[in-house]
């Protein structure tokens, strides 16, 4: 599971790859570029209003733990330098952190889900995250910007999101 890069590529309508993205339609990032322990695994993609592309998923740390990840592209493939830092966040409060879909809101604001908890069958709670535009944490929404909700002693986890046309 080590030394794993995110990869988005992009297509036409017809099925071909997209050489004009990235390089011949691939794009991989390796987040911690001084490390080849880390992995880094994508889930949820989201197409933004201002044309870019909004990824998120999870890096695995050294100790097994899993930090929330989430990488902003533009529309030929590069790194949008003002979202986060030069492109990416990385966020963590607990064990094991995931997220497996994003979403923008009318408004631009980016939410995103997933859990957060201890490690593997260890109590975890659903995640939901708020982000400004610029990848920094929207502290307006619910506590500090993040929402956690506990249903269950066991792995609790929001796999994919919708939003209501109210907001």
């Amino acid at each position: 599971q080590f030394n794993m890069d995110v990869l988005v590529a992009r297509f036409h309508p017809n099925g071909t790859i997209d050489s004009t993205f990235g390089i011949n339609g691939l794009v991989t990032t390796k987040v911690f570029a001084d490390s080849v322990d880390y992995a880094e695994s994508v889930y949820g993609m989201q197409l933004t209003t201002d044309g870019g592309i909004v990824v998120t998923g999870y890096t695995t740390l050294e100790d097994f733990g899993f930090d929330v990840l989430m990488l902003k592209y533009d529309s030929t493939g590069t790194l949008v330098t003002d979202f986060g830092e030069n492109g990416i966040v990385v966020w963590g409060r607990a064990a094991q952190d995931i997220a497996l879909d994003v979403k923008e809101d009318a408004n631009g604001k980016l939410l995103r889900c997933g859990s957060s908890g201890g490690f593997f069958f260890d109590d975890r709670d659903l995640l939901l995250m708020r982000y400004n535009s610029n990848g920094t944490i929207d502290s307006t929404y619910n506590t500090n910007g993040i929402v956690l909700t506990d249903f269950t002693t066991t792995p609790d986890e929001a796999n994919a999101m919708a939003l209501q046309t109210d907001g």
